[in-house]
C-alpha cells in the first residue's frame, strides 16, 4: 500500500467551513472532477480523476474539533490505475480551518506497478491530492466571503 497525505489552510473559521464544505459538495452531488497534469510522465498531458465523497461523520449543531469525510478517487476511463481510498478531516486552526487529506492505494500489476509507483505514481497521487485540496480551499473561501459579505451588508437594528 502507498500512503498519501496533504494539508492546506483555508482562510475561513471552522464554524463556517464545516457547513460550507457540505454545501459545496451537495452542489456537486458529492463528486468533484479534477484534471491532473501529467507532464513528464509519458502518460499524456493530463488525466481526469473522479473524486467521490462517501459520508460525513459528526452531527449538525454539535461542536467538534474535527470532522471527517470519507472519499475515493479513480481516473476516468479506467486503465491500470489504482483507486485511492481515504479521508478528509477538518480542524480549527485559530481563525482558519485546516484540511487534512490522508489515504492509501494499492499499485496494480504487482512488482511492475510498485516500480512505476516508486518512480512516478506516488507523485501523481500527491499532485491529485494537492489539486483536490486547492479546489476545496477555493470553494470554501468563496463561500465564506459570500457569507461575510451578507452579514456585513445586513442593516443592524
Amino acid at each position: 500500500m502507498t500512503e498519501v497525505f496533504g494539508t492546506i489552510t483555508v482562510k475561513a473559521p471552522y464554524s463556517v467551513a464545516l457547513d460550507a464544505i457540505v454545501r459545496f459538495l451537495r452542489a456537486r452531488k458529492n463528486r468533484i472532477k479534477l484534471t491532473v497534469p501529467l507532464k513528464g510522465t509519458g502518460l499524456g498531458l493530463e488525466r481526469e480523476v473522479n473524486v467521490n465523497f462517501l459520508a460525513v461523520r459528526g452531527h449538525k449543531g454539535e461542536r467538534h474539533l474535527h470532522d471527517e469525510l470519507q472519499l475515493t478517487w479513480e481516473p476516468s476511463g479506467g486503465g491500470p490505475f489504482p483507486t485511492f481510498t481515504g479521508s478528509l478531516k477538518m480542524q480549527a486552526l485559530g481563525n482558519d480551518t485546516e484540511l487534512l487529506l490522508s489515504g492509501e492505494y494499492q499499485p496494480p500489476m504487482g512488482a511492475l506497478g510498485e516500480a512505476f509507483d516508486a518512480l512516478i505514481g506516488k507523485k501523481i497521487a500527491e499532485t491529485t491530492g494537492q489539486q483536490l485540496l486547492a479546489e476545496l480551499k477555493a470553494g470554501l473561501e468563496a463561500d465564506f466571503a459570500a457569507v461575510k459579505e451578507t452579514i456585513e451588508g445586513t442593516p443592524r437594528a
